[in-house]
């Protein structure tokens, strides 16, 4: 009966002058409704390298490589078996995409942030990094975080406090991130860069570029705080990528 009722009212928009192709997604994105949801309009823009659908103006939805999530709370009452979308892919952004403003993609590392976090979390097994927020995970004076759009890691970073016979936590995850960040590395290049940050801590050097590969442009950071010394990395999408 209910996909009954959903086939007549996709028929009564065509025969009276609907959307036509503008009614993409919608044979997928119906059959996760759980309760007859009339349509009045349908509006489909790109957005992040898929596609932003609102329906009737309040139930968000983002369709991206087969996948559909839902943007906002409406629609995941009405789509109460599907993923929520990425944190970047908000109402906000499929509102400004159906008006034609939709905001640009940035440069994006070839993996999604979800990735990059289970990758990193593998790695560090047995160090118990729990998460804080969404994008950053914290264990013993250590943190790494992320930043997405669409879905695809845009940065990501580690820092900790550099002292003296607690560096384990440290060094493990500053291997972790270099490998996830860029598995070409070797381990002779992780380690020469490893001992760039600790002497540039403890010469106070502050600021520098370390690395610049095919994958990543990694920037260190060495501060000084209350005379504690703080290291800090930082990785975006390189020029080559």
């Amino acid at each position: 009966m209910v996909r009954l009722l959903q086939v007549l009212i996709l028929c009564s928009v065509l025969l009276l002058g609907g959307w036509g192709p503008e009614m993409y997604g919608y044979e997928k994105i119906s059959k996760t409704w759980t309760t007859p949801y009339n349509v009045e309009n349908w509006k489909v823009y790109p957005l992040y390298g898929g596609s932003a659908i609102l329906v009737n103006n309040e139930a968000g939805y983002w369709i991206k490589d087969k996948h559909i999530y839902a943007c906002n709370g409406t629609a995941m009452s009405l789509s109460p078996g599907i993923q929520h979308s990425p944190p970047s892919v908000d109402q906000a952004a499929i509102e400004r995409a159906v008006t034609g403003q939709a905001p640009p993609m940035p440069p994006a590392f070839n993996t999604t942030y979800t990735a990059f976090i289970d990758s990193m979390l593998k790695e560090l097994t047995g160090l118990e990094f729990k998460k804080s927020t969404w994008s950053q995970y914290e264990a013993s004076g250590v943190e790494f975080h992320i930043a997405e759009t669409g879905g695809m890691l845009t940065k990501a970073g580690m820092s900790c406090l550099a002292e003296k016979g607690k560096m384990e936590v440290p060094t493990k995850t500053m291997i972790a991130f270099f490998g996830c960040i860029d598995p070409s590395l070797t381990n002779m290049q992780i380690a020469f860069y490893w001992a760039s940050m600790l002497k540039a801590a403890v010469q106070d050097i502050g600021s520098q570029q370390i690395s610049e590969h095919s994958n990543a442009l990694i920037t260190m950071t060495a501060s000084k705080i209350d005379g504690k010394t703080y290291l800090e990395l930082t990785a975006v999408p390189s020029k080559q990528q």
